[in-house]
């Protein structure tokens, strides 16, 4: 059998050593976990700005296509004219601002019903169960 010396202790030197050596590293640990949540934090807005720019971008082919077809400016939804000044502000508008009120209103209320917090309104019998 080999002879085993083991050791229970670190001489206050040895002691001092691994006390400061493992600083320096819960310090890299803390910068580098630091790091990876900071291009993560960018990396998540990249896409949300690449995502935005995508929409855009559909946006305008679609208002493109409206103009070729004579509907331009027009609203999908009531057929009227959208306003200039609206128009100026979002070209790729397909909706009059009342309409486009009334789309994120019902968005709304889907996204409600789908987490579970709304009442379904015209089918109150289904409501209660």
């Amino acid at each position: 059998m080999p002879n085993v010396t083991q050791i229970t202790t670190l001489p206050p030197q040895g002691q001092y050593r691994a006390f400061t050596l493992k600083q320096g590293l819960l310090e890299r640990q803390h910068e580098l976990r630091n790091d990876v949540h900071n291009r993560r934090l960018e990396e998540d807005q990249a896409q949300a700005l690449l995502r935005t720019q995508s929409e855009t971008l559909v946006g305008i082919d679609a208002a493109l296509a409206r103009l070729d077809a004579g509907g331009y400016g027009l609203c999908v939804a009531c057929e009227r004219e959208i306003v200039t000044r609206r128009l100026l502000a979002l070209p790729f508008a397909e909706r009059c601002q009342a309409c486009e009120e009334k789309a994120k209103e019902s968005q709304g209320d889907a996204h409600q019903l789908a987490d579970g917090g709304g009442r379904l309104l015209r089918f109150p019998e289904m409501a209660k169960a």
